[in-house]
């Protein structure tokens, strides 16, 4: 009875997961900034997820893969040896993107995987149907916004922190639709399909538009007639063509990305220390201005900084070493390799193709180890790479028949049943409780309530609000560019302590914070000299000799402006001032 009741919830706990997680955004704090969408994503998803766990704690059919247990060992070394273990496990309000998000999904992987075939079509079948309130949701926003989205106004995000996250979501559910209206005929799903495929065009989100337009040449074209399909290619590579023509701040976004993917390389291979003992798990923010390439000041923004190399494969392997970019890589190519004409595989390589050119959302992830887990079910491939290690595997069996007696079998496999029950009920009972004190913390502190916030959650910011640096560093175990930033802006020994950050962090950004800030306080001769290293940092698009002044992709793209496109930077008005 306790079984069969703990299996019920749990199947609720799952449907309102997929349900709940693409609705939910920071409006249930009462804050109205939409860049807090995806940090309460996060936390529900890891409250929830946990509360999932725990159900399937008397599961006999749990299991867990090899290629589980080497993430998950990949996860911890990464993060308990990070260059900051506060930020990778618990990161920050924008995205928390965390150590427990990412084994919560690991965890949670296996459960699926553990489920039979129609518990799980009727989840998706769920999925299918529930994914109208984000799309009706999104529209709704793009007509009439709720909040102010800042750059992303004209454009639709519904309840997502982004619109390329509305955007992907859609299109990872696309192949479903396409499959149940085609193939299966069943006509109705259409009604839900047509609001998502109009919310997905509002998200003007370029290579999810264009990735769906090629899926359904690909759908239509590719087997009954592939010369058609290839007239249809040649169509939307001209379409592509003639959308950079017109809209010509699509290439500086899609141009960024090259020159954030620079950068994070330059990262990677800066030294071999950094390239052979490399676990630093969501740092990247720390340390991205260090090595940013000159190109991003003109095709994104000065104070662009970002905390994701915008591309899947790079993200893994920043945040997880060569360890982590050879799993994922693996992934990818088992899908290639066994590719099968079914809406998982379809699905699940538009998901590579789409982050190839961007980061994913939490919604994203657990669509993905969703869809994942019916290939497992199908295919079983990790099986088949465990059975090619047959030399360990006969060398294990072995040793076990042979040194090990019946008893002493039953008791170790008890013991580490019983084990790993209690790590488990402690570890979703602790993940719970603590992102649970985070998720209030976080509340007060966007409330400027910091006392109360630290109460809650010791978080380093909220000690760097009320001037206790060195706390905040201690928790830190970094002197990040915050700490610094309040240091200075406290307005105590602000020459010394620029002195001091600008031998940790030196960026055309940081350059000018010290700049700006002494010239201020009238330090005109320390502000001098900051203002010539930052000048030195920027491209130079104004002389002759310069090699940004005749570059081809500046010149074709920025419009005639010898300075930087108007949309993208404030450096223009930064000269003309000073």
């Amino acid at each position: 009875m306790q079984i069969y009741l703990a299996k019920n919830i749990k199947k609720f706990f799952i449907y309102f997961l997929f349900f709940i997680l693409p609705l939910i955004h920071s409006k249930i704090l009462n804050i109205d900034i939409y860049w807090n969408f995806e940090f309460t994503k996060s936390v529900f998803f890891i409250v929830f997820s946990s509360f999932i766990i725990l159900l399937n704690i008397k599961n006999e059919k749990k299991k867990i893969n090899i290629f589980s247990l080497f993430f998950i060992v990949i996860l911890l070394i990464s993060s308990i040896f990070s260059l900051s273990p506060f930020h990778s496990f618990f990161w920050s309000i924008e995205k928390w993107h965390s150590f427990f998000l990412f084994l919560n999904l690991i965890i949670l992987y296996n459960i699926f995987v553990s489920l039979d075939i129609k518990s799980k079509k009727n989840i998706l079948n769920f999925i299918l149907i529930s994914s109208i309130f984000p799309a009706l949701w999104g529209i709704k926003e793009f007509f009439s916004p709720s909040f102010y989205y800042d750059s992303y106004i004209g454009r639709a995000i519904g309840s997502f922190w982004s619109p390329h996250y509305l955007a992907s979501y859609i299109l990872l559910l696309s192949p479903f639709f396409f499959d149940k209206i085609l193939k299966e005929k069943k006509y109705y799903y259409t009604f839900i399909f047509i609001p998502l495929i109009f919310c997905l065009f509002l998200t003007k989100s370029f290579i999810a538009i264009f990735a769906f337009l090629f899926y359904i040449f690909f759908l239509f074209f590719y087997e009954k007639n592939k010369k058609v399909f290839g007239f249809w290619m040649i169509f939307l590579i001209i379409l592509f063509i003639f959308s950079i023509i017109f809209f010509p701040s699509k290439i500086h976004s899609l141009l960024s990305r090259f020159f954030i993917w620079e950068s994070v390389i330059k990262i990677i291979f800066s030294s071999p220390k950094i390239f052979f003992l490399w676990w630093w798990n969501e740092t990247l923010n720390f340390i991205f201005w260090n090595f940013k390439s000159p190109f991003l000041y003109i095709f994104e923004n000065f104070w662009y900084q970002a905390d994701r190399s915008h591309n899947i494969f790079l993200d893994f392997f920043y945040n997880f070493w060569i360890w982590g970019f050879l799993l994922i890589s693996l992934v990818f190519w088992f899908l290639i390799k066994h590719f099968e004409r079914n809406p998982y595989f379809e699905s699940l390589l538009l998901f590579f193709f789409f982050y190839f050119f961007n980061f994913p959302s939490i919604v994203s992830y657990l669509l993905f180890i969703f869809f994942m887990s019916f290939i497992s079910l199908e295919k079983w491939w990790f099986k088949k790479i465990y059975k090619k290690l047959t030399i360990w595997k006969s060398i294990w069996i072995f040793w076990w028949r042979t040194f090990i007696k019946e008893s002493r079998k039953k008791k170790t496999k008890y013991i580490f049943s019983f084990v790993s029950k209690i790590f488990i009920i402690f570890y979703s009972i602790f993940s719970i409780f603590i992102v649970s004190r985070f998720f209030i913390s976080e509340y007060f502190f966007l409330q400027n309530q910091y006392k109360k916030a630290i109460f809650f959650f010791p978080h380093p910011n909220y000690f760097y609000e009320i001037n206790l640096f060195n706390k905040g560093k201690e928790i830190e175990k970094i002197k990040s560019p915050l700490y610094f930033k309040k240091k200075i802006l406290n307005l105590r020994n602000i020459e010394e302590n620029c002195k001091e950050y600008l031998t940790f962090y030196t960026s055309a950004e940081d350059y000018f914070f010290c700049w700006n800030m002494l010239e201020k306080r009238w330090y005109k001769k320390e502000a001098i000299i900051y203002y010539e290293k930052w000048l030195k940092k920027i491209p130079n698009l104004w002389e002759k000799n310069s090699p940004y002044f005749n570059n081809f992709l500046i010149k074709n793209t920025i419009n005639g402006n010898r300075f930087f496109s108007e949309k993208y930077s404030n450096i223009k008005d930064i000269l003309e001032k000073f």
